[in-house]
């Protein structure tokens, strides 16, 4: 009883798909239709974006600005080969020109049809073009302006080419002007090929052809195969295109399905729009239809095959439903009331999860199920190491941090792999507090106990770590370390006492907090020496921060001696030791020219000049 019910799905599907075949065909011939449009847009678009890059490049490059000033024959054969291999590379670019301002060809490479690689043209070949057209085209061009001239036919290759002109400025004068042509068939072929048949049309708001893929009309003047007006011979599918309100447009006659879009090509230098319009033949369209039919009687059988082997399936499931489901129940009800666990497939997306893992996700089970369990850790860190092991030997031991980004959770987790892999069983305690105190502890370790600025031990690692990051990432913005001294320390102490001397060391640290930026390191190594790693600033902008500071320093007045700081920077490179020594020798340096004063290493002193002075 149950196979028969089932058959009914079969011959139920059969009649629909034979009676409805046609429409359910034209509608996927219309969306495949516009994707194919959408398609022949978007390579138009990049084709036009790539050959506007290249053209932007060769026509404001040095070398040729360089040249259009001094005419060096030095600079020339740069340009001519940097030319000649733009056009080994690029089929659609068939020649490019250098032209001054009186019209003279200075330099020319050509790439036509029948050459078999491009060649640079000799200069006694070379011609006046001051009687062309596109030369007083381009003479009406402003400054940085971009001009395209064509469609017209290239005299010595009788092919339509498009040119594209960039005007050549250069110490507040025109020097001449850098012409590009373009092959126009081979863009026609590139933007119109395809394998499924369709012809592919361009027409103007006059009803004329553009361009058309069929086989002898692919150039305005030469239709053989298609008509040369669609207003004239095809007035119906014009009223349609005319008509046409939305994104796209369709229309279905005896000669085939026609799907069409209002489209503007910079590459043909349009700046009215254009209609593209592709078309299916008749003919396709029926072979397609028999197909579909053959298909609908093929699945049709098969459709009653599988139905026929689902109702045995189920028929011998059902007796071990129940019992599967009292298990179910069971497992529920033991998962529900251990501790925080979660399973997961072999792609570690979560199956279930019980009320504990819930409340350390802070997420309700509808929230995770089905997500990667790593992606609950809320920086995104994957942990592929981890991954690695686990699939290797079965199990990880680890630590795992779960919940909002603001307040994580850090769990001890334990994985166990299930059935070869298919499945892992996550275990988690939450191991936060501890973990708290165990940073609290380690960073009180690494704070300096008078001013709870870093200490030197910390520094040392911190130094370390950026000197690693500007070996591995070279390209990286500087980063720069000052070392900051107090003048006359000893003297301070000796002459006020250590308490005096307390107080100063104490009240530096406050100005070292506040007048330095919140992204800078800042460390006591020495009684009365400071160490700053001063973040994405090169050593000019290190010392404008540092020269601040000594301003700020220099109006202290709790007691009579006048307080100053000798600073010295240096940029910091892959060699943490070379760094410190840099910095230190920079500030020995200061030391030197009179105190009260920032050197920076590498660079030539100047004479000090009372009471901020900076070595730069």
């Amino acid at each position: 009883m149950l196979w028969l019910g089932l058959s009914i799905i079969s011959l139920g599907y059969y009649f629909h798909f034979t009676h409805e075949s046609q429409r359910f065909l034209l509608t996927q011939l219309k969306e495949q239709n516009h994707q194919f449009l959408n398609y022949i847009e978007s390579g138009t678009l990049s084709l036009h974006q790539n050959l506007q890059q290249i053209f932007y490049q060769l026509s404001h490059s040095p070398l040729l600005g360089d040249f259009a000033v001094s005419e060096q024959p030095k600079l020339k054969k740069y340009i001519q080969n940097e030319w000649l291999v733009t056009l080994i590379n690029n089929k659609f670019i068939y020649q490019l020109r250098y032209i001054d301002t009186q019209g003279q060809e200075i330099i020319r490479v050509d790439s036509p049809p029948n050459y078999s690689q491009p060649h640079i043209v000799p200069d006694e070949r070379l011609r006046n073009q001051s009687d062309k057209n596109y030369f007083r085209y381009a003479r009406q061009l402003s400054e940085g302006e971009q001009g395209y001239f064509g469609i017209k036919t290239e005299p010595e290759t009788n092919q339509p080419v498009i040119r594209m002109i960039f005007p050549v400025e250069g110490q507040a004068q025109r020097h001449g002007y850098f012409i590009a042509c373009l092959n126009l068939l081979d863009i026609i072929e590139e933007i119109t090929a395809n394998e499924q048949g369709y012809n592919v049309s361009l027409i103007n708001t006059n009803g004329d052809y553009i361009i058309n893929s069929h086989p002898g009309n692919s150039f305005p003047g030469k239709a053989a195969h298609r008509p040369s007006s669609l207003a004239i011979d095809a007035p119906e599918l014009w009223k349609a295109v005319h008509q046409l309100t939305s994104k796209d447009g369709d229309y279905h006659s005896s000669e085939g399905l026609y799907s069409f879009r209002n489209f503007q090509s910079g590459i043909l230098n349009s700046s009215s729009s254009l209609i593209l319009m592709v078309m299916m033949s008749h003919q396709q369209i029926q072979q397609m239809l028999s197909q579909r039919g053959k298909e609908v009687q093929s699945n049709t059988i098969t459709l009653e095959l599988i139905l026929g082997l689902i109702a045995a399936i189920l028929s011998l499931f059902w007796e071990t439903y129940s019992q599967k489901r009292l298990e179910h129940t069971f497992n529920q009800i033991v998962i529900d009331n251990s501790a925080a666990v979660a399973l997961t497939d072999d792609r570690h997306q979560i199956i279930h999860a019980n009320v504990r893992f819930c409340e350390l996700a802070d997420k309700e089970i509808s929230e995770i199920k089905g997500k990667p369990i790593l992606s609950l850790h809320p920086s995104g860190i994957q942990y592929r190491d981890a991954l690695k092991q686990l699939h290797e030997s079965g199990e990880w031991h680890g630590e795992l941090q779960l919940g909002r980004r603001e307040k994580p959770r850090t769990c001890k987790v334990e994985v166990r792999a299930m059935k070869k892999n298919q499945y892992f069983v996550y275990s988690l305690s939450d191991i936060s507090e501890q973990y708290e105190t165990i940073r609290q502890l380690r960073e009180k370790n690494e704070r300096d106990p008078a001013t709870m600025l870093w200490n030197k031990a910390k520094f040392h690692k911190t130094l370390l770590h950026y000197s690693r990051l500007k070996k591995q990432y070279e390209a990286q913005y500087p980063c720069c370390l000052a070392i900051i001294d107090i003048d006359d320390f000893k003297n301070i102490n000796d002459t006020y006492g250590h308490a005096t001397g307390d107080q100063i060391i104490h009240w530096l640290a406050n100005q070292l907090k506040e007048k330095l930026r919140e992204t800078d390191f800042i460390a006591r190594i020495g009684g009365d020496e400071f160490a700053v790693i001063v973040q994405n600033a090169r050593p000019e902008g290190t010392r404008q921060l540092m020269q601040r500071l000594c301003e700020a320093i220099e109006h202290y007045r709790a007691h009579p001696h006048q307080l100053t700081v000798s600073i010295g920077v240096a940029e910091i490179t892959d060699d943490p030791q070379a760094c410190f020594s840099h910095a230190d020798q920079a500030l020995y340096l200061s030391k030197r020219k009179g105190k009260n004063c920032i050197s920076i290493h590498g660079i030539q002193p100047l004479s000090v000049v009372p009471p901020i002075q900076s070595v730069t």
